[in-house]
């Protein structure tokens, strides 16, 4: 084997895993971005039924405690909001 042949199989070589490494990140942000979704849905369930809890709670000490689930949810929701774009940028 000649140096331009094994330069060329190198070359492609590297093409070949260039393109399967953008092929796997792009796999894994749909992947992600599908959990995310499905987990986003569940965060919504969850801030659903603690809005209403929150509108027939009377107790003082209960509604603080619901304050603080919603709000918690809230952060959650926009974390997840921001996933894929945090973790993997668009290709």
């Amino acid at each position: 084997m000649t140096g331009q042949e094994e330069w060329s199989i190198r070359q492609r070589l590297h093409q070949a895993f260039s393109e399967g490494q953008v092929d796997l990140l792009r796999m894994l942000r749909h992947e992600l971005s599908d959990r995310r979704w499905q987990v986003m849905l569940e965060v919504d369930s969850a801030q659903e039924v603690t809005a209403r809890l929150l509108h027939t709670e009377q107790d003082a000490s209960r509604r603080e405690a619901l304050e603080t689930i919603r709000d918690t949810l809230d952060r959650v929701h926009r974390a997840l909001a921001r996933i894929p774009e945090d973790l993997i940028p668009a290709f």
